[in-house]
């Protein structure tokens, strides 16, 4: 109970939490002295939506959330984001679709003004440690529709991933 004694007074209830975890999904804090809460009540700032099964969400602490961040999630969904990350603006970190593993690493001591990640499909996004992002910045590992080989029925411009180097 007295593992965050800190971070107390910045949490409130979100019912997006409760539907999360119905679904078999998993939601871990990680202190900076390792200590982890699975599936805690209470996270402010933090909004699921349209979440599927098989999905992980690990967060170390502190983070700093100033009004709040959105994770839409699919399945089997990975999203790792590092300590003294800050989120400025609403933030759409996760936007998954289709059903392949998706994974999402946002490193430590990051600054996101307003960003959008939107994945597909074995879509991986990885952004280093110290990076820091301003408004309106869009990742996306597809060009949103598939186009098909006319003979073979291949998809010819599959998902790919994206990565970020440290202190971009």
């Amino acid at each position: 109970m007295g593992l965050f004694k800190k971070y107390r007074q910045k949490i409130r209830m979100v019912k997006s939490l409760r539907k999360y975890y119905r679904r078999g999904n998993r939601l871990t804090l990680v202190g900076a002295d390792g200590n982890k809460i699975v599936n805690p009540k209470y996270f402010t700032g933090l909004k699921i939506k349209s979440c599927g099964t098989g999905n992980d969400i690990t967060i170390e602490l502190p983070i700093n959330i100033e009004k709040y961040l959105i994770l839409v999630l699919t399945d089997n969904t990975t999203v790792r984001i590092g300590r003294n990350t800050r989120f400025g603006e609403p933030s759409n970190i996760c936007k998954s679709r289709g059903t392949a593993p998706n994974h999402v690493y946002i490193g430590r001591n990051c600054g996101i003004g307003q960003c959008t990640i939107d994945i597909t499909d074995h879509g991986n996004v990885e952004i280093g440690n110290d990076c820091m992002f301003s408004w309106g910045i869009v990742f996306k590992t597809d060009d949103t529709h598939a186009v098909f080989d006319a003979t073979t029925g291949a998809i010819l411009n599959k998902s790919t991933g994206i990565s970020v180097g440290n202190n971009v």
